[in-house]
Formats: structure tokens, sequence, C-alpha cells
């Protein structure tokens, strides 16, 4: 799910470059899509920053808006979050259970 979340986020057209980071136990990946900032300031502007945890049964998610033009980036990568989410999720999580099936009643 991250890889496909930070390839997508480099595809919108935007000053923003993003990076993947991995944990050594590939369970934390960290997303930060940053610019160069257009002032004296050596640091560069973080536009956002996308935390996953992967879990067995899924993943947790934390999106963070950082600079004022990062909130458009925002908007579009969380949709992406979303997209990439229902792509690699296990089919059989998504679906519904069928209904327990209701035992017939017993005669006396």
């Amino acid at each position: 799910m991250a890889a496909c979340v930070q390839q997508s986020t480099e595809k919108v057209a935007s000053p923003y470059e993003s990076r993947l980071v991995v944990s050594p136990d590939q369970k934390e990946y960290y997303i930060t899509a940053t610019r160069n900032a257009d002032s004296l300031a050596k640091e560069p502007l973080i536009g956002v920053d996308v935390f996953i945890v992967a879990f067995n049964e899924g993943a947790l998610v934390e999106l963070r808006e950082g600079d004022a033009d990062g909130r458009t980036l925002a908007r579009h990568v969380w949709l992406i979050v979303e997209s990439c989410g229902e792509k690699t999720a296990d089919p059989n999580f998504l679906s519904p259970s069928p209904a327990p099936a209701t035992p017939k009643p017993k005669m006396p």
C-alpha cells in the first residue's frame, strides 16, 4: 500500500517531491512530500506527511498537512490512500461475512 501511495503521489502535478522511508521490520512506512522554499530558508517545506502502520488485518493511516500550499495536495493524497487501500486489501476483509444460519426450532 505504501509503495502505491508514494508512486501515485509522485504523479500528482505539484511542486512537491515524495519520498518513502520504511522501518527495518517493514511494518511502518513514512511518506513525505516536500518542496524547496522560495525564501532563504534552507529547510524544505513539507506539503504532506503520511504515516502507515501495517497490521495483519489492515493498516492505520495518519495524514498530516504541512504548509498552506499542501492543503490541496493533502486532499489529493487522501483520495490516493483510499484508492490504494482498496486495491491492496484482502477481498475477504472487505466482503461482509454471510449471516449465520438460524437453527430450526426443535419440535416437542
